[in-house]
């Protein structure tokens, strides 16, 4: 009795192995195509304007730091579909500041949509209020300016709306 080996048989294996590398490359080619057509790279309209006053900016901030302003923002939820925003600002020492204009950008931090703008109300001594409806649910960038007795500061606080 001899035994016969059948050496016409192929194998599957190497076809498996090509085919699973086939699948991985369809989808990193497909991953790479979405990930250039969905976005352009650029975190700031002006980029290099930004790079350029570089200086400017570090001398702005050095300023606001010095004033020692110190503020609270919050989403309060209304009747109906509004929402308020209330602010309390404060000085270094912790005394209210009133009288001040602030105007505030809310943007998505995710999105290219455009910005909707409010101007804060007084409502007591240091506490401010603007109503607004978020068209949206989620995260979003309350981008403040806030004049007072001739002092300008810019903030940026992330609110969550439920």
């Amino acid at each position: 009795m001899s035994a016969t080996i059948r050496t016409s048989q192929r194998s599957l294996i190497p076809w498996i192995f090509i085919g699973g590398m086939a699948v991985v490359v369809t989808v990193n080619i497909g991953m790479v195509v979405t990930a250039i057509s969905s976005f352009s790279g650029l975190a700031h309209r002006d980029a290099f304007g930004r790079g350029v006053a570089y200086n400017r900016v570090i001398a702005a901030v050095e300023r606001q730091e010095a004033l020692g302003w110190r503020w609270q923002v919050s989403l309060v939820p209304m009747p109906g579909a509004k929402e308020a925003l209330r602010l309390s600002l404060s000085d270094r020492d912790g005394l209210p500041l009133s009288g001040a204009r602030i105007v505030a950008a809310l943007e998505r931090p995710v999105e290219r949509a455009q910005a909707i703008t409010v101007e804060f109300v007084e409502t007591g001594m240091g506490h401010y209020a603007a109503g607004v409806a978020l068209p949206q649910r989620g995260q979003w960038d309350v981008k403040l300016s806030i004049l007072h007795a001739g002092d300008h500061v810019v903030a940026v606080h992330r609110i969550f709306a439920r």
